[in-house]
């Protein structure tokens, strides 16, 4: 799941901030025909997927949180949901490098762009194609999110102590208000923290008699994280 909308995220940060960039600083199109199509699905696809995802992530968490019997049946469909928006992606953007191509200005043939002109037979066609992208693109994505993410709201606070919620310190209340609003922002460093597995070499502590002493010996220790915040620490003591 992480590593299909870090995709996402890089495709938007990388590809098509550049080149949004470059065509802002040239002002016409000097790529050609299929460099404007190429941008052109580009530009969406990754706004696509990145919505597309955050939908997955909302639907699991949907189950994880008020279906816990069904949570194995939702994670063998966790797969098929991620293929489900990559396709819709990719069908998605599909149309934009189709009605997107290169035209010559009338009055100055030396200047091109990347434009829809001509591309639709009446102005309603456009209209209606520009609706539909708009629904597909936000309207779908954040309704999904609002139902589930408000459906686990409801459920949290019907089942919550007020009485122990309200003797939480203000500053602890405040930290938490502050983690919600950069959740975009802190969910990479999170995501990263609790998934990482790294070896490191330290020192053993090994008893001797009534007390303990702490050797020189290197040894191969693997931490690994499992949310939520668990953490199990694994030393493998080296053969003599």
């Amino acid at each position: 799941m992480i590593l299909h909308l870090t995709i996402a995220d890089l495709l938007v940060t990388f590809l098509l901030m550049p080149l949004e960039i470059g065509w802002a600083w040239t002002v016409s199109w000097r790529a050609g025909d299929l460099a404007c199509r190429a941008l052109a699905f580009c530009r969406t696809f990754g706004v696509f997927l990145s919505g597309f995802l955050l939908v997955v992530i909302s639907i699991d968490r949907y189950y994880a949180v008020l279906r816990p019997l069904t949570v194995t049946e939702a994670k063998r469909g966790m797969r098929r949901m991620l293929w489900v928006a990559w396709m819709a992606s990719i069908l998605c953007s599909l149309p934009q490098a189709l009605i997107f191509h290169v035209e010559r200005h009338p009055d100055h043939p030396d200047f091109e762009q990347c434009v829809t002109f001509h591309s639709f037979p009446s102005h309603v066609y456009e209209l209606i194609y520009n609706v539909t992208g708009f629904v597909f693109m936000y309207a779908v994505p954040l309704v999904t999110i609002v139902v589930c993410y408000g459906s686990i709201l409801v459920a949290i606070f019907n089942r919550d102590d007020r009485e122990s919620a309200q003797k939480v310190d203000p500053r602890v209340q405040a930290s938490l208000f502050i983690f919600a609003v950069a959740n975009s922002t802190v969910n990479p460093i999170v995501y990263g923290y609790f998934n990482v597995r790294r070896v490191r070499g330290n020192g053993s502590c090994v008893g001797v008699g009534g007390g303990t002493r702490v050797t020189k010996r290197r040894a191969n220790k693997r931490i690994i994280y499992k949310p939520p915040f668990r953490q199990h620490l694994l030393v493998q003591e080296p053969q003599s």
